[in-house]
């Protein structure tokens, strides 16, 4: 965990909600010793953190293949001006259409899980 937050810190220390928590097909089960009903998540699981003039969009697993975040179209949150994958300095491809932001593959990722993107979003 600390390796973790030495590279990726920025998604989450002094950080706000999103107007949207997160998106994916997993579904976490609520109540009391519901851990062993849980699912394992997968890298569709997105959850959102906003801090200053930054969207962070963290994949909670590494995405084998395009990530397609469906919450971040030009209506909401607007256009996007630039994607980085942060503690890499590997370029970002993306693409952002009316469906929502996609991210292709990347080589390789500083972190297996947990995988944030660093998000600047035109005013």
């Amino acid at each position: 965990m600390r390796s973790w937050l030495s590279v990726n810190g920025e998604a989450i220390y002094g950080i706000r909600p999103w107007k949207v928590y997160g998106e994916g097909p997993t579904q976490v089960a609520g109540g009391s010793f519901s851990d062993a009903k849980d699912k394992p998540i997968v890298a569709d699981d997105v959850r959102f953190t906003t801090k200053g003039d930054y969207l962070y969009a963290i994949a909670l697993d590494n995405p084998p293949q395009a990530l397609m975040i469906k919450n971040i179209t030009p209506e909401k949150p607007g256009k996007i001006k630039s994607v980085e994958l942060i503690g890499s300095k590997n370029k970002v491809n993306w693409s952002q259409t009316n469906l929502g932001l996609s991210i292709q593959p990347l080589p390789s990722c500083p972190t297996l899980q947990a995988v944030p993107f660093k998000i600047v979003v035109e005013k």
